[in-house]
Formats: structure tokens, C-alpha cells, sequence
């Protein structure tokens, strides 16, 4: 059998009944120039040339050129001395493995992520929330983690009663998209000119630390991150107010894939989350 860079032509003349075979052709522009040229020269113009040609190709899910997708979003995606890590990062990678194909991970910014992800074919991405909104704009390949959206405060009374309860300003994490905003907009009514959003979890405490805004919104699993470099009295100051959203993170991928690939990445995930080395990688995250 010819490798991938080999190729097996076959010409079938119907007037001449001349077959012609040429295998391990390194310049197919040279031949096809010569047969413009030169062998036009001797067929007859009714002559019916066919051309085939035959190469031997990895699996679909290897040929088409898998790619990830994702953000900088700690502990379960991020870039360490310039390689991809994180929690979800590494389940990622060994489901790529599970399949015997090697993953291209690109860090871009998350609407330029979700925009490849619906409008591009073999394309993962992650670590993205499951929302009804987003359920029939993915292949939904497997749960990540479950992460529950907490809308936390002060815990200094007299700061909360010194403001009219109607006109609270709220802080999000931009990374986690207008997702949080559409909760707080359909939960609590917040307007969107009551929200300030900020690139990082510890810019988002730094705001209610400072009073700059009067309640937040993070994740529980970010502030078990997040909580590590603060002192006991900063953590003294902050409470949580009230559960605004119980979210899982998912690897997903795009709808114009082959259905045929995309089970294969779900029966991969599925294989390789129920490893007991699981459990290890958690712990290795600091993921409870």
C-alpha cells in the first residue's frame, strides 16, 4: 500500500486501449502538465481519458484536522511556561490520546472561541457552560465539572442598608460571557448599567473589597481558588448573598462535524472520565 504521499494514477484510453500506471509520483503538477502537452498530441479528442487517483488517509477524525478552542480560565484551562494546562486541559488531551490523534489547543479570546465553534466543522471547545440558550448550538461531549454561580456581598450590614436596595451595582467575570449578566437580568431584574465586568476573578473580589460595586458574581469553584491569597480578614468580609445559577462546564463541539466523530469523542470522554486517575488530576488542580 502507498503511503499518504503516494499516489496510484490510472488512465483508461477507450480508442487506444492503452492503460497506463504510474505509482510514487512526487510531482503531480509535472505529469498533468506533460499529459496537457504532450499526450494530447497523440489521443484523438474523442478519446475519454478518466483520471483516478488513490491515497491512502489516516481515520476521518485524524484527516480533518481536529482542533480546541478555549480561554485562560483557571484552574481548569490556562497556559503554563508556555504549554497548555489545567484540570479540563488534561481530560481533553487524554481523550485526544484515547483516539490515537494528536489536538491542536489554541487560547483566543471566548466570543472569537463560541464563533468557531458554531460556524466551523471539527472543532472542541471548552470549558464552556451548558445553558438552555446554548443546548442545540453544540455537540454536548461530556461534563466537565459541576460549578454553582454565587452572588456574594459584604457582610458589613450598614454598607448594604446604605444604599437603596432597588440600585445595586454587580460585578462579573467577563471570561464567563453575557451569560451571568442574562441570569442577573432574568433572576434579580438587574439592569445592564448597573453591571462592570472585569477580566479576573481577583480584580472581581478587589471591587466589593473596595466598595466599588455592592455584590459580585463567581463561581464557587473560583473562589475556592481565589480565597487562597487572601487574608483572613478580607475573607472575614465576604458572605454569600444567594445561589444565582447551578452550572456544569462541558467539553462540546461543533454541529457541522461528522456525527460519526463526534461519537467517537463521546465514548472517549466517557472512557476516560470514569478512570480512577480522575480523582488524582483533581487533586492535583486543587478541584474539589
Amino acid at each position: 500500500m502507498a503511503n499518504r504521499n503516494s499516489y496510484l494514477i490510472t488512465f483508461s484510453l477507450e480508442v487506444t486501449k492503452l492503460r497506463v500506471t504510474i505509482v510514487r509520483l512526487d510531482n503531480i503538477m509535472k505529469f498533468v502538465n506533460w499529459v496537457a502537452h504532450d499526450l494530447t498530441k497523440l489521443i484523438p479528442l474523442n478519446t475519454l481519458l478518466l483520471l483516478t487517483i488513490y491515497s491512502h488517509s489516516p481515520p476521518a477524525h485524524a484527516q480533518n484536522g481536529w482542533q480546541a478552542v478555549t480561554e485562560v480560565f483557571p484552574p481548569y484551562n490556562f497556559i503554563k511556561d508556555g504549554k497548555s494546562a489545567g484540570y479540563a486541559t488534561e481530560l481533553v488531551e487524554r481523550v485526544a490520546s484515547n483516539l490515537n490523534l494528536k489536538l491542536q489547543i489554541q487560547f483566543v479570546p471566548w466570543p472569537r472561541a463560541m464563533l468557531r465553534a458554531e460556524t466551523e466543522k471539527n472543532i472542541l471547545i471548552y470549558s464552556i457552560l451548558r445553558t438552555n440558550e446554548r443546548e442545540h448550538r453544540y455537540y454536548w461531549v461530556g461534563e466537565l465539572d459541576d460549578i454553582s454561580l454565587y452572588v456574594w456581598q459584604l457582610k458589613d450590614q450598614d454598607v448594604i442598608s446604605a444604599r437603596n436596595k432597588t440600585d445595586f451595582t454587580y460585578g462579573i467575570v467577563r471570561s464567563l460571557d453575557d451569560i451571568n449578566i442574562s441570569f442577573l437580568t432574568q433572576k434579580l431584574q438587574v439592569s445592564n448599567d448597573d453591571v462592570i465586568s472585569v477580566d479576573k476573578g481577583s480584580q472581581l473580589i478587589g471591587l466589593l473589597l473596595k466598595q466599588r460595586v455592592d455584590r459580585i458574581v463567581m463561581a464557587e469553584n473560583m473562589w475556592r481558588r481565589l480565597r487562597k491569597n487572601l487574608s483572613s480578614r478580607q475573607q472575614s468580609k465576604l458572605e454569600r448573598y444567594m445561589l444565582l445559577a447551578r452550572k456544569s462546564i462541558y467539553l462540546a463541539a461543533s454541529l457541522k462535524s461528522d456525527p460519526k466523530d463526534l461519537q467517537l469523542f463521546r465514548d472517549a470522554f466517557n472512557k476516560v472520565i470514569k478512570n480512577s486517575d480522575v480523582e488524582v488530576l483533581k487533586s492535583k488542580y486543587g478541584i474539589d
